[in-house]
């Protein structure tokens, strides 16, 4: 059960008798009514697991969700387990969030506003703010408790200010860290999708190779994604025809049927059909199929994209044989829509900017490099498709490869439970490389076909098995966590290297590039007179200030948070250099409003060494944490905004 769901059930909880309309709790929980049913369905099999009633539907009137007593009684009681079960790292996030706002806060704070702001029960509170107190202990704060009024933290204002500083640079820690591609979809999404492939895969007795699975189940995801927003790829109707009368439709549109009773969503023919141009260019492991009818180019673009992120990033990725793959599909595919003028979106363009910054930015300054000159652009969405493969091909190397797990899991309890478990297990023990769902009769086959070294079973199996078996309950206690921890340790290792580097803005500004509070009402007045500010100090050469305006025309620079980095051509670059302007109010940019933009000056052979990349980790450091950013923001005083726009060394 997710966070949206834990917020879902809080809210039923506390409407009592009353019917709550779907569209109001959506809107409350930031999703769509589709969404809403389908995070309902889950909730159902939870709770039915628990012993507890289900959420009434009543159509035309609402939803609510009756207990007496007993039965609230034992919703806290499993609410408080499955709390205490959470990762250690998930605690002591929400302790330093709870710190955070009694140390901002003017009054005392409840528990009851703790519990609803993090969806926990009051005693799981009592237990964090037992936590709390040790840390003010160290900075000679104490924490004060009235009943009926509420927590506050009671000390001297040095004090007070020191364990501020504390807790904020601690939640930075917690919370920088790049997410990984499958964190941007629902756990349920991620597994219905999953499953639907594995189904046509040996329906039809389908031997894809690793890559073009995993190419498969990216596009499936992103497919719905698109959908759920109301931005479904457009296919011409004649290519729509064309396609319909192969068996790659066919596999499309099963993969469908499977996924929208599940998923509570309705694939448009579009989608369909071009899941079916999906399926027809994936590669089998068996079939490797070396003469593909592609545009020299798109071999030439993997090539030359392969070579320079690898030199800029200094990671092994020139010789990952699987990227290289995945690029090749996945430009194939982009060959196609130019050539047939499809429209596609990228439902996460804009988390995937935010999320890997430099990565982004490293790709669509290949890509440039490699269209420069030549009568061809790539949209910025297809950019972002290309970011999503080379982070995966990046978070592949983060885990040294040599024995990693796969373990099938057997679950009687239907799709949510079985989500419910998988979730668990793949975000707890990093050795497992995958989980499979299997039904109790797949079981002693599934062990050959998928290679499985480890079973988990919610029933006792009927079957002699030759891989180690575990028994467990659908919700999975610590005991079973922890003898489930014995057999894989040792299975894997993580590759440890996170200590972060010290880095300040003045390694590529001077003070002079600084210049806050400006008044500009519009982007291209701003940029023009950022670019002819490097031009007459000899950073740049003449004509930078158009190539950044063009780059701009050409998509937007903005990353959310009211932050912009543009940028221009490298090759016009003499110095690298980074200046900034900070505004007073902030102006629009593209479909994005803009407060504090950086143009980004480097030049290629700078952009590869450590503090290059230190600026992007800044740019996330400064989005995740709103004091750093709001003191940025809103600084008058151009040392100071120098000694802010720091990371230091941890």
């Amino acid at each position: 059960m997710h966070q949206r769901q834990k917020a879902l059930l809080q809210l039923l909880v506390k409407g009592n008798d009353a019917f709550s309309q779907m569209n109001e709790l959506a809107e409350q929980l930031g999703c769509s009514p589709r969404t809403l049913r389908s995070d309902l369905n889950v909730l159902t099999e939870i709770l039915k697991e628990n012993g507890l009633p289900p959420v009434e539907r009543v159509r035309g009137v609402g939803i609510r969700f009756l207990l007496n007593v007993d039965e609230k009684n034992k919703l806290e009681q499993w609410l408080n387990r499955r709390v205490h079960a959470s990762p250690e790292k998930e605690a002591k996030e929400r302790q330093l969030f709870i710190l955070y706002h009694l140390l901002m806060s003017k009054t005392p704070l409840t528990l009851d506003y703790f519990s609803s702001q993090y969806y926990v029960s009051t005693p799981i509170i009592r237990a964090d703010l037992d936590e709390i107190k040790k840390v003010c202990d160290r900075f000679n704060v104490s924490l004060q408790t009235i009943q009926r009024v509420g927590t506050h933290v009671i000390g001297s204002e040095t004090d007070k200010r020191a364990l501020l500083s504390y807790a904020v640079k601690q939640l930075g820690k917690v919370q920088l860290h790049e997410k990984k591609l499958l964190q941007f979809f629902e756990s349920i999404e991620v597994t219905t999708v999953t499953l639907a492939l594995k189904a046509i895969q040996k329906k039809y007795k389908l031997d894809f190779s690793s890559y073009s699975f995993e190419g498969l189940r990216l596009h499936a995801l992103f497919t719905i994604k698109r959908v759920l927003l109301n931005q479904p790829v457009v296919v011409p109707y004649e290519k729509q025809l064309e396609i319909r009368q192969t068996h790659y439709y066919t596999w499309a549109k099963e993969f469908a049927e499977q996924t929208e009773v599940a998923l509570a969503v309705r694939f448009p023919e579009n989608e369909i059909a071009y899941l079916a141009l999906h399926f027809q260019n994936v590669r089998l492991s068996k079939v490797r199929d070396e003469l593909v009818n592609r545009p020299q180019w798109v071999d030439e673009l993997v090539t030359s994209l392969m070579a320079d992120v690898s030199e800029l990033t200094g990671l092994p990725l020139k010789e990952d044989v699987t990227l290289h793959e995945n690029l090749l599909l996945h430009l194939e595919n982009t060959a196609s829509r130019l050539e047939n003028n499809f429209i596609i979106s990228n439902p996460l363009l804009n988390e995937i900017k935010k999320a890997y910054v430099y990565l982004f930015y490293v790709v669509q300054n290949a890509v440039e490099n490699y269209v420069d000159g030549k009568k061809m652009s790539l949209p910025e969405e297809e950019i972002g498709y290309l970011t999503v493969h080379f982070q995966t091909a990046v978070e592949r190397l983060k885990v040294k490869p040599p024995k990693l797990i796969k373990t099938g899991i057997v679950c009687h309890y239907g799709v949510g439970v079985s989500a419910f478990i998988q979730a668990r297990i793949e975000n707890r023990f990093p050795d497992i490389q995958e989980t499979i769902l299997l039904s109790e009769e797949d079981v002693a086959s599934a062990i050959t076909d998928y290679s499985l070294d480890f079973i988990l079973t919610t029933i006792p199996l009927s079957v002699e098995l030759n891989v180690p078996t575990q028994q467990i309950s659908p919700l999975l206690n610590e005991d079973e966590m922890e003898e489930i921890g014995n057999v894989l340790k040792g299975t894997s290792e993580k590759v440890a290297n996170n200590e972060r580097e010290s880095w300040s803005l003045l390694d590529y500004t001077q003070p002079f590039l600084v210049h806050l509070q400006k008044d500009f009402k519009n982007r291209d007045d701003l940029l023009l007179f950022m670019a002819h500010e490097l031009e007459k100090r000899g950073y740049v050469k003449e004509g930078y200030a158009d190539t950044v305006l063009n780059r701009e025309y050409r998509a937007s620079t903005a990353i959310g948070k009211e932050i912009a980095l543009p940028h221009g051509k490298p090759s016009l670059i003499t110095s690298s250099v980074i200046s900034c302007v900070t505004l007073k109010e902030p102006i629009q940019w593209g479909s994005d409003k803009v407060a504090v933009v950086f143009l980004f000056s480097l030049k290629k052979d700078d952009l590869k060494n450590s503090k290059a990349k230190g600026f992007f980790k800044f740019i996330q450091e400064v989005m995740a944490d709103s004091v750093k950013w709001t003191k940025l923001k809103n600084e008058t005083d151009v040392l100071t905004f120098l000694n802010e726009a720091t990371i230091q060394k941890s």
